[in-house]
């Protein structure tokens, strides 16, 4: 998928303002893997991104009638590491950008296709994820 520097930028602006860089327990519940999300009110937002990035929407239940309705986008995984590259240029958030550079340049260095780790692996995976969640 092609994207323009435009909507890259855009695209930015919104994981730096009602976004959120994760990194997420899956399918292998001992490692978390890297997940970018977007929380909102708009679907119409949310489909945008879900159109030009891929990922998914999900909704939310409404447990008080005062509040809007509001859905989640979330990309997970390989797709999430692409897509945060393109966009780290355009970050501003000094937060966001730490963690999204952290993944970038490390979370495939540290993640086995398999699964399965040596001690030594486990170690580097495990401090892969500390280092995440460090302030920058």
């Amino acid at each position: 998928m092609i994207h323009s520097e435009v909507k890259l930028a855009y695209m930015a602006g919104i994981i730096d303002g009602e976004g959120s860089v994760m990194l997420s327990h899956s399918s292998n519940p001992k490692y978390r893997a890297p997940i970018v999300s977007v929380s909102s009110t708009s679907y119409e937002i949310l489909d945008w991104i879900k159109t030009n990035f891929g990922g998914h929407i999900c909704s939310h239940k409404t447990y008080n009638e005062k509040h809007k309705s509001h859905w989640s986008w979330r990309l997970s995984n390989n797709v999430c590491i692409e897509i945060l590259s393109l966009i780290l240029p355009y970050m501003v958030e000094a937060t966001k950008i730490y963690r999204a550079s952290h993944i970038v340049n490390n979370y495939k260095k540290v993640t086995k296709r398999n699964g399965q780790y040596n001690e030594k692996e486990k170690l580097d995976k495990l401090d892969f994820e500390d280092q995440f969640y460090l302030k920058p």
